[in-house]
Formats: C-alpha cells, structure tokens, sequence
C-alpha cells in the first residue's frame, strides 16, 4: 500500500458516498459511514508517505487537491438539496483556488507544502497551518458539520424515525451545520492568510506584467 493508492481510495469511497445519497435512508447513512471512512484513511496517507520515504512537494499538493475534490462533491450534493448557504462553499472553492496557485508557484520554485525548505518558514504559521493538529481542528469542523447537514437530509426526507444516531432535532442540527460550517470558513481564511503572508515573495506571479528578462529583451530590440 502507498499513499497515492490511501488517496485514490479516499476519492473512490467519496465519489460512492455521494452517488448513493438520494436513493434511501439506508444509503444515506451509508454515506455517512463512508465519509468517515475517508476521513480516518486521510489520517494514515502522510504517515505512510514519510515512513516510505516518498517525496513530499508533489505528494503533499496532490493530498491537499485530494482533500478539496472530494470535500467539493459535498458542497456540490448539499447545495442541490439545500442543505447549506452558498456563500460557504463559494468562498472556500475561492480562497482554495487562489491558495492552491500560491502553492504551485511555490512548488516552481522548489519549496514544499510543509517541514523543512516549505513554504511555512515561521514557527507561527507551522503551528497554526503545517501541525496535524492545526489541520485537525479543520477537520473535526467539517465532519460535524456534513454530518450534521446529511443527518438533516434524512430526517426532511424520510422522516424522523430513519434518522440514526442522535434524536431528530431539525432546528438543533440546521443550528449545527451553519455554525460548524461557518467555523470551517473562518478557518479556512485564517489559514489561507498566513500561507499568503508566508508565500508573499511569490505573490509577485500573479501581476500583470512582463518579467524583467522580457523587458530587457525589449529594449535590445529598439
């Protein structure tokens, strides 16, 4: 086993997970099993990735897009039942765009996501953004809040009784999923401005215009 097949196999169980969703009360639940599923293997792929030595630039953005794909075919599922606000996942796939092309350019430019030579230089931003434990907290967010929003689904569609593990509170649990979810946003933007302020020397990828080089090249022209 690597980490590249723990990964794979995290996107497998999520693309069932959500192609199952709206078929029964059973299957629901079943999608809740396998979004924890996936969650305990996203514990075991960086750990399996340093035990086997495996290079960690590429290995570490192809985690994280792992990661943000299938929390993305959440948002997309609990949008079309109306299960959380627009404005959550819109500015989550927004900041992880963004982010994401800071890290490219970081990785262009040969440093890695975390540890040593990383895009992460100060103590600060590795105990809040490079610590399992950082990430974490994100985590645990995110779990409540999803399965909050698929405990919600059920008990809207099929009826309290089909509902497992908690007694059907609709007003508790729509109450649990907004203020989880809105947690996970602040998160994602306190962590999103410490990678930025941590990546600012490659901000200057994103202005619009030409590199120096070119610029000289120009000037020879004329």
């Amino acid at each position: 086993m690597t980490a590249t097949k723990l990964i794979a196999l995290r996107m497998f169980l999520a693309i069932v997970a959500v192609a199952i969703f709206p078929f029964s009360a059973p299957l629901a639940t079943t999608t809740i099993i396998l979004f924890l599923v996936a969650l305990v293997l996203d514990l075991f792929d960086g750990v399996l990735a340093d035990v086997k030595g495996h290079p960690k630039p590429f290995g570490g953005f192809l985690d994280i897009s792992a990661d943000q794909c299938i929390e993305t075919l959440f948002w997309f599922l609990f949008l079309k039942y109306d299960l959380v606000p627009l404005w959550i996942p819109a500015f989550i796939l927004v900041r992880n765009t963004f982010i994401n092309l800071l890290r490219t350019e970081a990785i262009h430019a040969g440093r890695s996501m975390f540890g040593a030579g990383g895009m992460l230089r100060s103590r600060f931003a590795h105990l809040f953004v490079g610590t399992r434990a950082a990430r974490g907290v994100m985590v645990v967010a995110k779990m409540i809040g999803f399965v909050a929003a698929i405990l919600l689904y059920i008990g809207q569609t099929y009826g309290a009784a089909s509902v497992p593990i908690v007694p059907y509170n609709p007003q508790l649990l729509h109450a649990t999923v907004i203020t989880s979810l809105t947690i996970l946003a602040g998160i994602h933007l306190v962590r999103g401005a410490i990678i930025i302020w941590e990546g600012r020397d490659y901000l200057g990828a994103f202005m619009w215009s030409p590199p120096p080089t070119v610029k000289l090249e120009e000037r020879r022209a004329e």
